[in-house]
């Protein structure tokens, strides 16, 4: 227990003694009351700074104390008058503290005040996020010719992104399909490609597939049933040089003038 007398002792040497007294080592005090043993040989010297901080300093001083024998409470008021005491500034005891002077209301002088008080690299921090913003906007935001103001990159709506001015034509797939009923001639071009020339016999049946026109000519358009994309075409058009020339889709080719 601490009384009076005890108490004029410092309290790191006051706690040295209750574990010599019972001839502890401060390993074996370690390893019971699970403090580290520098923290036990810190607070018998009394360099609380050692310790990580104030609570870890009163609460590692209060189970030293409990494992020692110590009134806890007691060793704590102790402690805490000490550091008290330690962190009180001296004044001499002749002289008095003299009161700093207000200065007069008439020639009150403002010391200069500084917007920023942060260090010269945090000012320059600042400076780049701001140069880093500017940027962003001025990539977010465009501006046309006439300095009107457009929305750029994901801030412009769906609707207004670029587009063909003039829509790419789906190309249709052209399909046609003969079938003789007798022997005729037959001659099938698509784009002057030739894809058919002969006598179509009586009881065959062709059939092309291609973007198209397809011409054909047929010496007589009876004798061949024609189908494009599966629909009947009727063949039956002005004859020209004996022959009945026509163009799918369905077209009249213009006759060839005479010749001179």
């Amino acid at each position: 227990m601490i009384s009076d007398e005890t108490t004029r002792k410092p309290l790191g040497e006051l706690l040295k003694q209750g574990r010599l007294r019972q001839k502890l080592s401060i390993v074996e005090c370690a390893k019971r009351t699970h403090i580290a043993a520098r923290f036990i040989e810190a607070i018998e010297a009394e360099r609380w700074s050692d310790l990580p901080s104030e609570s870890h300093r009163q609460g590692f001083l209060l189970a030293y104390c409990r494992f020692l024998g110590v009134a806890p409470e007691a060793a704590l008021g102790q402690y805490q008058k000490e550091r008290e005491s330690a962190h009180a500034a001296p004044v001499d005891a002749g002289q008095e503290a003299i009161p700093a002077k207000k200065p007069a209301k008439g020639n009150a002088v403002s010391a200069p005040h500084s917007w920023f008080t942060g260090s010269w690299e945090q000012l320059a921090g600042i400076l780049i996020v701001l140069l880093i913003g500017a940027w962003g906007i001025y990539h977010l935001v465009g501006r046309t010719e006439n300095g009107e103001i457009r929305p750029n990159l994901w801030m412009r709506p769906r609707a207004q992104q670029a587009r063909l001015i003039t829509p790419k034509p789906v190309q249709r797939i052209q399909k046609i399909r003969l079938h003789s009923v007798a022997d005729s001639y037959v001659r099938v071009t698509e784009r002057r490609h030739l894809l058919y020339e002969g006598v179509f016999p009586a009881g065959a049946t062709k059939a092309w597939t291609g973007e198209g026109p397809f011409l054909m000519r047929l010496s007589d358009p009876h004798a061949v049933e024609i189908f494009w994309n599966d629909q009947p075409v009727d063949a039956n058009a002005p004859a020209h040089n004996g022959a009945v020339d026509f163009q799918l889709p369905l077209s009249k080719v213009p006759e060839s003038p005479p010749a001179q």
